[in-house]
């Protein structure tokens, strides 16, 4: 038993020895405690001036001790002036023993601290640093604001500046006056808070609310009867030097629209001949595009005789389309894995080329290069000194 005490405190001073010697150790203690493990990223975002507006729930109250507690915390124990949805002033004890009564009702006041359903909603909005709105800008936008998506709920608010950034506290009922209950959800978050930025740009102040999510498009993309996910518009297609590049050999393409971003892409390939052949595409046709794998390529390679020395692989994209506007079309087609380039004038050609190259080497490498034939190095793609 003693022996295993031991063990095991000779692992835990090796690891303490070692962490102690780490980087990660040595960062700590030259900053003297200040220290902290975040990324370059995370603290160039810390201390960007951001113009963004912000909108969100903090807490609720379930009972009307809950609603008393929570004016108390945001007058700051009736030091701070206090407004309600109707735009009235409460500055003293007296006035907020009139606010609560206004908050609250007789039915509240009977309830227990075990009902699940919140009375009241704690929300902040607060504006940045940077645009200095003024507290009486901000009460009354965050005033109008709420008024205009809840015209019926009661609130009050209190404007807070001993913070980083300004910011209006509001409790809102969630009951109204006739006792119907609201469901806040992201959407009307984003709601609010579009509305709150575009009050204070009206007003001349340089903020913005952008989002990274729109939840009303995300919804009514999954309401609709097809999904818009993974079908295109045809806005073109045929066949054309390859990435538009008259350098480039003739390929088939197909230009499409995405539906949902009305993004458009183009793709090519060989294969897209024959399939916008059996789907009888046409400009404006509805599709679905599937990539159905791959096609390896074995490109022969020649020796001067014309036998073959080996292959050089290749991988060509398998394209599916579907043609959503057409019915009863056969597409159970069967498409080869491996396909091997060889016909004799591929050949023919490549043992062409082959020849002038090793014919054009030879002179160069006898009379040496001059002007005219230094563009043809370039173009025969190697390079060499003169001898």
């Amino acid at each position: 038993m003693e022996i295993k005490k031991d063990k095991e405190w000779r692992i835990r001073k090796d690891r303490s020895a070692r962490a102690s010697r780490s980087t990660l150790a040595y960062k700590f203690k030259q900053s003297k405690g200040t220290f902290s493990i975040q990324s370059k990223s995370s603290k160039a975002i810390r201390n960007y001036a951001s113009k963004e507006v912000m909108v969100k729930i903090t807490a609720g109250a379930k009972t009307a001790r809950g609603i008393k507690n929570t004016i108390d915390y945001i007058s700051r124990g009736s030091e701070l002036t206090l407004q309600d949805d109707l735009g009235k002033d409460y500055q003293s004890k007296k006035d907020n023993a009139e606010l609560y009564d206004y908050m609250t009702t007789k039915s509240d006041k009977l309830r227990l601290d075990g009902d699940e359903l919140k009375l009241t909603h704690n929300m902040m909005f607060s504006s940045p640093k940077i645009a200095s709105v003024s507290r009486d800008v901000m009460l009354d936008t965050v005033r109008k604001t709420l008024k205009e998506k809840y015209p019926d709920n009661r609130f009050v608010l209190a404007y807070h500046q001993d913070t980083k950034n300004p910011h209006v506290h509001a409790v809102l009922r969630i009951p109204d006056n006739q006792g119907e209950r609201i469901n806040i959800r992201k959407n009307d978050l984003r709601e609010l808070r579009t509305h709150f930025a575009a009050k204070l740009q009206a007003l001349g102040y340089d903020v913005k609310a952008t989002h990274k999510q729109d939840f009303s498009l995300k919804n009514s993309i999954k309401s609709e009867p097809d999904n818009l996910r993974n079908r295109y518009e045809v806005v073109d297609f045929g066949k054309t030097n390859y990435q538009f590049d008259i350098k480039n050999k003739e390929v088939p393409f197909i230009k499409y629209r995405t539906l949902k971003s009305q993004k458009e892409v183009t793709i090519w390939g060989k294969e897209l001949s024959k399939e916008m052949i059996r789907e009888r595409i046409m400009k404006g046709s509805l599709i679905k595009i599937k990539k159905g794998g791959v096609t390896k390529v074995k490109v022969p390679i020649f020796s001067e005789e014309g036998s073959i020395l080996g292959y050089k692989e290749a991988k060509k994209n398998q394209w599916k389309l579907e043609n959503l506007e057409i019915t009863g079309i056969d597409r159970n087609v069967v498409r080869e894995k491996e396909e091997i380039l060889f016909d004799t004038n591929r050949q023919s050609t490549q043992l062409n080329k082959k020849r002038e190259f090793t014919k054009n080497k030879a002179v160069i490498l006898k009379n040496g290069i001059n002007q005219d034939e230094e563009k043809r190095r370039f173009s025969l793609g190697f390079s060499f000194g003169k001898r």
